[in-house]
């Protein structure tokens, strides 16, 4: 079954980002190139030349004076609820797929991206990563998700083991399907845990939930659109 790999991922990008705004304003989001953001898309800086991807992505640098740009992806954030079974989502964060590879991976890990897209039947130059925490029965339950604007996120599914890998995910159980709190869900289980992970499709957006057990995960799915 997959880890918390995706999540640890983006957690770590909040922590930069909270230590790094602590003496200044809030992160900004500005559209390609410090215009107006592109309905349906990730708002991010201009997208470098093929092999250069990277040149133009903001570094978050926890040092500086100043709270860096950093770009948002405002589509995905309406796309999580504002609280589940009556109590906040916390941690909500949604950021272009590009700049988090290049803030932790560098141009080797968008050159990785770029020969896996093809294999993984979606294309990756558009899409964001994000991620919230939900309380659910006084339990932490951490819901990444991957939007891919215009696609069909399933395609996903049934290569998931191919697609952890990228982000160091250990290697996934069989997926089985069924319906939660009235989401049609693909489940991955250990065969030595009680605790599962839950793929659930909306649209062009995969969310990821891992390592739970379904009474806290089923208000989660719930909550989702």
């Amino acid at each position: 079954m997959i880890r918390r790999s995706l999540t640890l991922l983006a957690l770590a990008l909040l922590a930069s980002l909270a230590i790094a705004g602590c003496g200044g304003n809030s992160p900004a989001a500005t559209g390609p190139g410090g215009g107006t953001p592109v309905p349906g898309q990730p708002t991010a800086a201009p997208v470098g030349a093929a092999g250069h991807e990277c040149d133009n992505i903001p570094k978050i640098d926890v040092t500086a004076s100043a709270t860096p740009v950093i770009p948002v992806d405002d589509v995905l954030l309406a796309k999580y609820p504002a609280s589940v079974g009556g109590q906040p989502i916390t941690n909500p964060s949604a950021v272009p797929l590009l700049a988090f590879i290049c803030e932790f991976e560098g141009q080797s890990g968008i050159s990785t991206i770029a020969t896996e897209s093809t294999v993984l039947g979606v294309d990756f130059s558009h899409a964001s990563e994000g991620s919230f925490t939900a309380t659910v029965n006084g339990n932490s339950v951490d819901v990444t998700a991957i939007r891919f604007p215009g696609q069909d996120a399933g395609q996903l599914v049934s290569k998931f083991s191919q697609f952890g890998a990228l982000f160091g995910a250990s290697a996934v159980g069989a997926i089985t399907q069924t319906n939660i709190g009235g989401k049609n869900v693909s489940v991955s289980t250990d065969s030595g845990s009680t605790n599962s992970t839950y793929l659930y499709v909306s649209g062009d957006t995969l969310f990821i939930i891992t390592d739970v057990a379904v009474a806290d995960v089923t208000p989660v799915l719930q909550a989702l659109p």
